[in-house]
């Protein structure tokens, strides 16, 4: 059935999926590579989403993303990289991409530093780039065997460009709060919120936030359903400020 499916699309479908394929490679042989210099244990995710119409109408949806999370008594290092590619009667309708890295060290029981890293690229919404990095601390709120709550903030440097614009660099100021509950022995839910913004341009500022849902279906496979919402409250010229996507993928874990 897959190999059908793969014939029905197009060439180009394929060739524009390729040049995807770097950004969703350097976290993965990051984490190749940090395992085979350390005597560590890697958890690694792969999730891959498809959907394509041929006829009266042709549309092609694709996403992909990857997790990898390294966590030693008292560090953790986790990276990700996602890719979303749409496509209806040749007119693009999603094309963007970003990867990422966080490293936590704990100061204390519950406490701890970090130093975060992200990139991303929204060639529908003008975003030619967006590169936030710097430090913050954390501080694990619930902390037990099903529930997580963290809270973050910190300091760093924003540099990003919209298409036809001057790039802009500028401090900037970030807090984040991540929660996750482990529902069962297959199942488990998570929420999370993100907002950032320039230091010295208050309008100016990045909100995210997402909900999903995860459950085992058999071996290494699960299946995951993610709702993320993307605010900017200054986007580019002509964009709207808002960006909802609902995304439904298989994930393979090793």
């Amino acid at each position: 059935m897959l190999c059908f499916c793969l014939e029905k699309l197009h060439n180009k479908d394929i060739k524009s999926m390729k040049k995807y394929l770097l950004p969703l490679s350097v976290p993965m042989a990051l984490a190749i590579g940090v395992s085979a210099a350390e005597d560590s244990e890697w958890s690694h995710s792969l999730s891959l989403g498809l959907n394509f119409s041929r006829g009266n109408t042709e549309s092609t949806q694709f996403n992909t993303d990857y997790d990898g999370v390294r966590e030693t008594e008292h560090s953790k290092l986790a990276l990700d990289a996602s890719i979303y590619f749409g496509e209806e009667n040749d007119e693009k309708t999603s094309d963007a991409y970003s990867f990422g890295a966080q490293y936590n060290r704990t100061i204390s029981e519950r406490a701890y530093w970090l130093v975060d890293i992200s990139y991303d690229v929204d060639n529908i919404a003008d975003l030619d780039y967006r590169l936030q990095v710097g430090p913050g601390l954390g501080y694990s709120v619930i902390q037990s065997e099903k529930a997580n709550l963290d809270l973050e903030a910190g300091l760093g440097y924003q540099s990003q460009q919209y298409n036809n614009l001057e790039s802009t660099d500028a401090m900037a100021w970030n807090a984040a709060e991540k929660w996750s509950y482990q529902l069962n022995e297959s199942a488990k839910v998570w929420q999370g919120l993100e907002l950032s913004g320039d230091v010295s341009e208050g309008d100016d500022y990045l909100l995210g936030a997402e909900i999903g849902v995860e459950t085992k279906i058999a071996g290494s496979f699960n299946l995951k359903a993610v709702l993320e919402d993307q605010y900017s409250n200054i986007p580019a010229p002509g964009k709207k400020k808002n960006d909802i996507r609902l995304t439904t993928t298989l994930v393979y874990n090793f």
